[in-house]
């Protein structure tokens, strides 16, 4: 089931992304994660993959960012259950409440090959570079996605 998380999802999906060794790389601690997420729980949309009660995965999405596009700002998925179609049904629920705008932008560090893949599976195309944004000797790639529709 896709819903919308709620402040007590926090600490769940601050593990999640803890346990990915990207996020390791940036050296995050649990109380700085979990102090991140509340800020973005409270800034943007964020969806929830429950099953039963267990956190399997969540995307944090934003409907007006570059202008009238959308971002996905974050996509985590327990890494138990990768592969399972867990971050292809938060994609498509973020896409479906961004299916008036034109486009969708995010960002996939560049060693996450698997997150590319994955994204460019979905119709993102890499549009450019940021090299140093989260980390200096780390380069993030933009990804874009034209004409968003809810049946992506």
């Amino acid at each position: 089931m896709i819903r919308r998380a709620t402040a007590s999802d926090v600490p769940v999906c601050a593990n999640l992304m803890l346990e990915h060794p990207v996020w390791q790389s940036y050296g995050y601690a649990f109380d700085d994660q979990c102090e991140r997420l509340n800020r973005l729980f409270s800034d943007r949309q964020v969806l929830i993959a429950d099953n039963d009660g267990a956190i399997r995965g969540f995307i944090v999405f934003d409907t007006r960012t570059l202008g009238d596009n959308g971002y996905v700002q974050l996509v985590a998925v327990d890494s138990r259950f990768t592969g399972n179609g867990i971050g292809e049904r938060l994609m498509k629920a973020a896409h479906a409440a961004m299916a008036p705008l034109q486009r969708c932008f995010l960002l996939c560090t560049s060693t996450n090959v698997q997150a590319q893949r994955f994204y460019r599976r979905r119709g993102y195309v890499k549009v450019g570079e940021l090299p140093d944004w989260l980390q200096v000797g780390t380069t993030e790639y933009v990804f874009c996605h034209y004409h968003i529709q809810s049946s992506d």
